[in-house]
């Protein structure tokens, strides 16, 4: 007697770069849908594409428990990632999960740095980069023609994504509101707690443990003694129980609520809870737009001409910067210093790395050292 075993796609997440697939000749570094849409199903543009070398993706402790109990598999691919489901072995046209889901289910993957030079060509703010979490989950909503996006709104991943991240035992600053009674409580779509912070005089603070939840994302809510909402203190946030893996700056969490309809996000029916939808899910990571700055020893004696795309920023003419904030591409990006007329040829200025980064006065700087280059001579 022998049987087989059928395992099918159950879902499949696009995590894609401006970095390595924005136009080279497009001089911002937004991409509408439609046009994000038209590189994503450029096979020839995604054939040399590979996200793993700069962002790695893990599943918790929890979701790999989670997946042998319901039979499925994570496969991390070359543009993202994929989970494939054991299905039953039917004759039916209809493709079916071979362990039926009829609880809540939560399935959480970490995006983590496997690059560190991912932080200085993607578009977020490096501000409280350690304390907060991009968070993404199949509850976004956010979808533009076919494209189910993960991000909260818009064609990119970007700070209003951001969580604070915060630890299951932390204090929060209460003072000032002349109270001697609160209650906070903490819920999501599968957990709910209280704590009641009393003291005999006016709180200054209150120590808040959360020891015992699992780690997800969360509304907090306050109340005075008479049930009045204290405002002020609410917040969402993400709870780490200890168990986020190292390096991990984003989550992706992937929902079956069967008493909620999710519509084109759904992974499976919820008439049925077995049904595979097979939905495919699209992250888009923004380049960053940076003032390319050429640095000489010594004093130029040519300028550029009026077309050119860099200017001297110094009266010594020893630094020259770009005109226009220009999008870090991982190709090689026109920089003009002089151009092609019919009594001289075009003079290109070579592209910076994305190894250093410069912050200065609130903007973005990438810095090329020319050293004793002179421009006269070329």
């Amino acid at each position: 007697m022998s049987f087989n075993i059928t395992w099918r796609e159950l879902c499949k997440i696009n995590i894609l770069h401006g970095f390595y697939l924005h136009p080279e000749e497009l001089a911002g570094n937004s991409l509408s849908a439609s046009e994000q849409n038209t590189i994503a199903s450029n096979l020839h543009a995604l054939d040399s594409y590979n996200i793993a070398k700069d962002v790695g993706i893990t599943p918790n402790r929890l979701t790999q428990q989670l997946m042998a109990g319901f039979k499925l598999k994570f496969r991390a691919t070359n543009s993202g990632m994929a989970l494939w489901c054991q299905v039953e072995d039917s004759a039916s046209a209809r493709l079916a999960s071979f362990i039926p889901v009829y609880d809540n289910l939560k399935l959480s993957f970490f995006l983590k740095l496997e690059n560190p030079a991912f932080l200085n060509f993607t578009n977020f703010s490096l501000s409280g980069f350690r304390d907060h979490i991009y968070y993404f989950s199949n509850q976004a909503g956010n979808m533009a023609g076919t494209t189910r996006y993960l991000n909260s709104a818009g064609t990119y991943a970007s700070d209003s994504d951001r969580l604070k991240l915060r630890p299951q035992f932390f204090s929060i600053d209460v003072s000032g509101l002349g109270l001697n009674e609160i209650l906070f409580t903490l819920t999501n779509q599968f957990n709910s707690a209280e704590i009641i912070c009393s003291n005999v005089s006016t709180l200054e603070s209150c120590e808040l443990n959360w020891r015992g939840l699992p780690a997800g994302r969360y509304t907090l809510r306050a109340f005075d003694s008479a049930g009045n909402e204290l405002s002020s203190l609410a917040e969402d946030f993400y709870l780490d129980d200890g168990d986020i893996p190292n390096k991990s700056f984003a989550v992706i969490e992937l929902f079956h609520l069967p008493s909620i309809d999710l519509s084109d996000y759904a992974l499976l029916d919820i008439t049925d809870n077995r049904s595979l939808l097979q939905p495919e899910f699209t992250l888009w990571w923004q380049n960053r737009m940076t003032r390319w700055r050429y640095i000489f020893n010594q004093s130029q004696s040519v300028s550029p001409d009026p077309l050119a795309d860099v200017s001297f920023s110094d009266s010594e003419q020893r630094q020259l910067w770009t005109r226009e904030l220009q999008p870090l591409v991982s190709g090689f990006r026109p920089i003009r210093f002089q151009h092609d007329t019919d009594v001289s040829e075009e003079i290109l200025l070579p592209n910076p790395g994305v190894e250093t980064l410069y912050p200065e006065g609130g903007a973005y700087f990438s810095d090329v050292y020319l050293g004793n280059f002179d421009l006269s001579r070329m």
